[in-house]
């Protein structure tokens, strides 16, 4: 054989041998990717479970603050509407009230989220920033069930001293 010959049949065996080598490292992609897609999929389902859980969690909320309204508006009937009381004293028992159910209800909320993100496997920083996003619109809704329930208390107090004027 000559030396031409010889570059030529090593030449056909490296290229051989590069080619064996691509076609096992895309069946190893191949492998690692179907693997990675089951485990985004996992987690996708992970994260759906978790947000219908603070869905109804939510709404759970937002009917005991709508019921807490109710509660402290009929309380607030009953105080502006008693002779012996005077709108000052109304007025403080109905903020003692409303402050000490919107805190027993927002520990109600935290502790079922507490729950139910310890049940959770996600990463710890996607943890921490759901619980940044619940806490903040918890808060935001407390904050406007409060401007709510005062508004109606102002407006209540203004109607009874009106009636008490004439």
């Amino acid at each position: 054989m000559t030396g031409p010959e010889i570059a030529s049949l090593l030449a056909s065996v490296v290229s051989v041998t590069l080619a064996i080598v691509a076609i096992v490292i895309s069946i190893f992609f191949f492998f690692k990717t179907s693997n990675l897609n089951q485990a985004t999929d996992k987690a996708a389902n992970r994260i759906e479970v978790a947000v219908e859980q603070l869905k109804e969690i939510f709404n759970n909320f937002h009917s005991e603050t709508f019921s807490l309204m109710r509660d402290t508006f009929t309380d607030f009937r009953k105080h502006a509407f008693s002779p012996s009381e005077t709108v000052t004293q109304t007025r403080e028992e109905i903020e003692k009230v409303a402050a000490q159910q919107i805190e027993g209800l927002k520990q109600r909320f935290e502790e079922q989220l507490e729950e139910i993100l310890q049940r959770q496997t996600m990463a710890e920083d996607v943890v921490g920033s759901l619980r940044g996003e619940v806490r903040n619109l918890v808060e935001s809704a407390i904050e406007q069930s409060s401007k709510v329930e005062s508004s109606v208390r102002e407006t209540r107090v203004k109607e009874r001293i009106l009636e008490a004027s004439n």
